[in-house]
């Protein structure tokens, strides 16, 4: 002989947001149920006339009835039970839910799924994106970033002698002369120090300080053709890209969007390249060297000189970029195998 078995429910019956408060006893396989203020006679019901509804969360649980009527139930020990003597079996999604293990597997996935979206489909996502620009919305993106790092005081108009500038942009307009749309601006920057970087478009940005530490115009020259390697790869806009999609993301959860011109054009300033990138950038300069008749030592040169000036961290051009000395014997190597075929 079985024990009745009561819990106490709100019935909604589907025509009323007003519920009323009903109790439930199961006997076996017969299930009644009654209205606590007695007003309605109490109604019998087969087993398994209850539609558990999946738990939501919260303290509420609730089964639909025949006749769109539905029963809301607080979750405890006595639903539990309750459960059981109906013989209600749950299903392996509820299951899981109620299982430590598996919500924590389930973090687990998440995670690695966010860390995977964030290491290989955010950049396969920019690098599509990067392909479609055109050349001329690149270079108008160039003035607007430009302006923004002016604006924001990242730039300034460079302080060196007006000879050195004139000097500079000559060299500049020679090496560039093959790349439409590529420009070189001399800026002072004391907040970056011995620097330079490409915009999406071609612009290239030399600092004061770099222009002061090379040893002369080839190691400039070199470094030039390096940011210029960068800005044909569109290595840049792949970059900014990328944290646009994430500044954007962030926007669209907090509601600002101010920033994100800003931010872009710092993460250009201290854009932290993959190894790939910047062995192509250094092959590309070292390319160029070579055609422009000087040696792509010249850039492992300048590498050195910025390391050394440095001290152990080097200054902010090398701390974006992979370790020296790896850079430079490869440079050096390329310049060895130009020799050999000059000499063959």
């Amino acid at each position: 002989m079985t024990t009745p078995v009561d819990i106490d429910a709100r019935l909604f019956d589907g025509h009323s947001s007003r519920p009323r408060a009903v109790t439930l006893t199961i006997d076996g396989d017969t299930l009644e149920l009654r209205d606590r203020d007695g007003d309605v006679p109490a109604e019998q019901l087969a087993r398994d006339a209850f539609d558990w509804q999946e738990p939501l969360g919260g303290g509420h649980r609730s089964a639909m009835l025949p006749g769109e009527r539905r029963c809301e139930f607080t979750t405890g020990p006595a639903l539990d039970h309750f459960l059981r003597a109906c013989g209600h079996r749950e299903t392996t999604v509820t299951r899981w839910q109620r299982s430590a293990l598996f919500a924590f597997a389930a973090l687990l996935l998440v995670l690695a799924g966010l860390l995977a979206a964030y290491r290989w489909g955010l950049p396969a996502a920019a690098d599509g994106l990067a392909a479609l620009v055109p050349e001329h919305s690149l270079q108008a993106l160039d003035r607007e970033l430009l302006a923004s790092l002016h604006a924001s005081e990242v730039l300034a108009p460079s302080r060196l002698p007006k000879a050195t500038i004139d000097g500079m942009t000559r060299l500049g307009r020679g090496l560039l002369a093959s790349h439409p749309g590529s420009t070189l601006h001399i800026r002072s920057a004391p907040g970056i120090g011995a620097n330079a970087f490409a915009l999406p478009g071609g612009t290239i940005i030399v600092t004061d300080g770099l222009l002061e530490l090379a040893d002369d115009a080839r190691e400039v020259a070199a470094v030039i053709g390096h940011e210029l390697g960068h800005a044909q790869a569109r290595h840049g806009l792949r970059q900014m890209l990328q944290a646009s999609i994430v500044a954007v993301t962030i926007g669209l959860w907090s509601g600002d969007f101010d920033s994100v011109l800003t931010l872009a054009g710092t993460v250009l300033v201290g854009a932290s390249y993959s190894r790939a990138f910047e062995y192509e950038a250094d092959a590309f300069a070292a390319d160029r060297l070579r055609r422009a008749g000087l040696p792509p030592s010249a850039l492992a040169s300048v590498l050195a000189r910025l390391a050394t000036a440095g001290g152990g961290d080097g200054p902010r051009y090398l701390s974006s970029h992979p370790p020296t000395p790896e850079r430079i014997r490869r440079l050096q190597a390329i310049e060895a195998f130009g020799r050999r075929e000059s000499d063959g």
